[in-house]
């Protein structure tokens, strides 16, 4: 206390104002939510305490010369492993070719206002390395960038995990392990997509088979796929109750086993090749491809109301995507609607001289539009490899192997109770995100509206106190908005309207329509968190140099923002809305 005594009257009064701060603190929760979710315990004693602190924390003591250097003057590096966790198959891997971003965090407990720094990609042996170059504006003690790194689900090859609202899933590593750094830091071993239950798909595990599916096309074929993109929508709202692909995009339910992968991005080869969106619509609604349906059903999977025309073309939809994965051992019967037998077929198609899975391939590619049963598939390839004869009835019943058919566990849909209780498990952690945020809120605004003005050596800690409010309400707003996306999707549940509206055309237009709804709603939480910021700092401004440049360096990101959204180009958006429960969080194995 002894140098607390020598400060002039205007230094009690910000250092009273400080003990006052953390009087506020005290009595919110003793968790602080983190940008996306996470809780980060609070420091528990009272020393610890003051050093989060205006005035009082140690960051900002040494008080540095005035300069004004780029805003990227600190170059960092970071190394480390990034591994996934899949349910389906209990296997943990390497996320290889999964991005990562080097992110500066610029406000505590929000990610709104970071910045990026450099990205890289996870080798095949799970390590990374990214530099890049950041930090704050003036050079101060304080001005080095407050590294973490985030995992994003996308291999800058085509193949992404996206939300509900067609943004890439990512997790991150935490915002202020590694505050002020540079030169190299070791992170250390993380792995992500843990605490699911057996059987149970993941984030990273629904990425990396589709990963592995795009590239085994992609090795066969000598190009990319037909799609030139594929999307996953990772949701637990799809109330179908199974995976469904239409041209370049697959709808997966939360945690749904991942062993359907293949399965699925078959029917991505067979939908681009067939023609565009609109083609794909109207075989949708012909042809009533949202069905239920098992690989050798007694049946064939026939609705009441089927021609045998529809049944032919629902048959070879699927049969081409059991061919795909490798499900090929045929059925009992010789019924040419039933999947199984035509899987069987087509296998029996590749090994035909002048055949295979690459030709067969091809003959997709080279007829759009006029491929729906296997018996219009069969005369395009017997044309393509100059065979005279070809008998349909031979390729189903010739080798079969029932015992293998009998192995393939059909990917039952998940029961409606399964789909709302895992919704109503995101919705209960999101009410404990609002609540914990609405205490943090109340404290933040206290402090802020206490806050004197501050001078060049203290700037740093005033300007975080005063953004707070704006940030906290900004994230409170975003779990509140997808609160109501989940609500929503409950009040409207519906498996069989859903697939009814599948089958018309009318749900994938309802969901663009909402999607678009709800990105503009982020979009001006974004520019209202900003524009509430500039204005708190800009009445603090009071001739300090600090201060000033540190409002200039949040305009220029809010007039970034505006510009991306007038010229419509891609957002720099670091909003995340996800609860954080099982596999959203990462889990830090250990340091190299």
């Amino acid at each position: 206390m002894t140098r607390l005594i020598k400060f002039n009257l205007h230094r009690r009064k910000k250092v009273f104002v400080s003990i006052l701060a953390i009087l506020c603190l005290s009595f919110t929760n003793r968790r602080i939510e983190t940008a996306n979710g996470s809780m980060r315990p609070k420091k528990s004693n009272f020393r610890m305490t003051i050093n989060k602190v205006p005035i009082l924390r140690n960051k900002i003591k040494a008080k540095r010369k005035f300069a004004t250097p780029p805003y990227d003057d600190y170059t960092v590096t970071v190394t480390g492993f990034f591994f996934g966790y899949d349910g389906s198959d209990r296997s943990t891997f390497p996320l290889v070719g999964a991005r990562v971003d080097l992110m500066d965090s610029d406000a505590d407990g929000s990610e709104l206002f970071d910045d990026f720094m450099g990205s890289a990609f996870v080798q095949a042996d799970g390590s990374f390395t990214v530099t890049g170059t950041g930090g704050d504006p003036g050079g101060w003690s304080w001005s080095k960038p407050d590294v973490y790194v985030r995992v994003v689900f996308n291999n800058g090859q085509g193949v992404r995990l996206t939300d509900e609202l067609d943004w890439d899933r990512f997790e991150h590593t935490p915002e202020h392990d590694h505050d002020n750094s540079e030169g190299t830091i070791d992170i250390g071993s993380w792995t992500v997509g843990t605490g699911v239950s057996n059987g149970e798909g993941t984030k990273p595990g629904v990425w990396m088979k589709a990963v592995n599916a795009w590239n085994e096309y992609a090795t066969l074929m000598g190009t990319i796929p037909p799609s030139g993109q594929y999307d996953v929508e990772y949701w637990s709202a799809i109330w179908a109750g199974t995976p469904w692909t239409n041209t370049n995009t697959t709808h997966w339910p939360i945690h749904y086993t991942t062993r359907a992968s293949r399965h699925e991005f078959g029917h991505v080869v067979r939908h681009a090749f067939d023609g565009d969106a609109d083609h794909f619509n109207w075989d949708v609604t012909r042809f009533r491809y949202a069905r239920d349906h098992n690989i050798c059903d007694a049946d064939c999977n026939r609705i009441g109301t089927d021609t045998h025309t529809m049944g032919l073309a629902f048959g070879f939809n699927e049969g081409w995507a059991e061919f795909w994965e490798g499900s090929i051992g045929g059925c009992s019967n010789n019924d040419d609607e039933c999947e199984g037998n035509v899987a069987h077929a087509l296998f029996n198609l590749s090994k035909l001289p002048g055949s295979g899975k690459k030709v067969m391939v091809n003959v997709l590619k080279d007829h759009p539009g006029a491929i729906h049963s296997l018996d219009e598939f069969a005369g395009f390839l017997q044309a393509a490899i100059s065979i005279q004869t070809l008998s349909l009835t031979q390729m189903i019943s010739t080798d079969r192997d029932l015992a293998l058919t009998e192995k393939v566990h059909p990917f039952a849909p998940l029961k409606e109770s399964y789909i709302l209780a895992e919704i109503k498990k995101e919705m209960s952690a999101t009410k404990l995100q609002i609540d914990s945020l609405n205490n943090a809120l109340i404290a933040a605004r206290r402090v802020s509206a206490i806050m004197p003005s501050c001078h060049d050596s203290d700037c740093y800690n005033t300007f975080q106190i005063l953004i707070r409010p704006a940030l906290i309400s900004a994230e409170l707003k975003l779990k509140k908005a997808s609160m109501q996306r989940l609500q929503q999707s409950i009040e409207t549940r519906d498996r069989e309207k859903t697939l009814i509206q599948m089958n018309n055309g009318s749900w994938e237009k309802q969901m663009e329509k909402q999607r678009i709804k709800w990105n503009a709603d982020i979009v001006q939480i974004n520019l209202s968190a900003f524009q509430e910021a500039i204005q708190s700092v800009n009445k603090h401004l009071n001739n300090s140099k600090q201060m000033l440049l540190l409002s200039k360096d949040l305009q220029r990101k809010y007039q970034r923002l505006q510009g991306q959204v007038k010229e419509r180009k891609p957002l720099d958006l670091n909003a995340n809305s996800q609860p954080q429960i099982g596999e959203n969080i990462p889990v830090h194995k250990s340091v190299r």
